[in-house]
């Protein structure tokens, strides 16, 4: 498996640009895109509403997750939305910019793990198929037959 090393440095800037796109002050909706592929902005707003109704919705980046578990809320009603916060939450720290990089980072390291996983050892010089030999724990034949013989000697 060959794997370009160039998209898995593009990948987290994709994701970082729809984050930034996500948390942005545009109130699109992108039509059927947003209510059944990705969430759009407007939809986004729900999460971050001090409303009630809108706590818990719209969660998942694919809409799918929402339909799914019921968390779906409809980008459309984000026009009534006046607040936002996250009150009392232990990730707000006030820079999200900040938060997102970091974020991205260590999923490209996990990533990056990952694809040196399920790359394809090299051989050395000279190296077989064959499994590698194992060795006895206890010795060679010969040498546990040198020690039964001893043993024997002791009685």
């Amino acid at each position: 498996m060959r794997i370009n090393r160039q998209a898995i440095h593009l990948a987290p800037l994709s994701v970082l640009a729809y984050l930034q796109l996500l948390h942005s002050n545009v109130g699109w909706h992108w039509g059927w895109l947003g209510r059944w592929i990705l969430i759009p902005p407007a939809g986004h707003w729900m999460h971050h509403s001090d409303d009630p109704y809108f706590y818990g919705r719209n969660l998942g980046i694919p809409v799918i997750w929402d339909r799914l578990f019921g968390t779906f809320a409809d980008p459309r009603l984000a026009a009534g939305i006046e607040r936002f916060g996250v009150c009392d939450a232990p990730t707000n720290t006030g820079r999200p910019h900040v938060e997102a990089w970091r974020d991205l980072m260590q999923w490209r390291r996990a990533i990056w793990r990952l694809v040196q996983l399920l790359r394809p050892r090299r051989k050395l010089a000279g190296a077989t198929d064959a499994p590698p030999r194992q060795r006895n724990p206890a010795g060679s034949a010969a040498s546990i037959a040198r020690r039964f013989l001893a043993w024997n000697n002791l009685r």
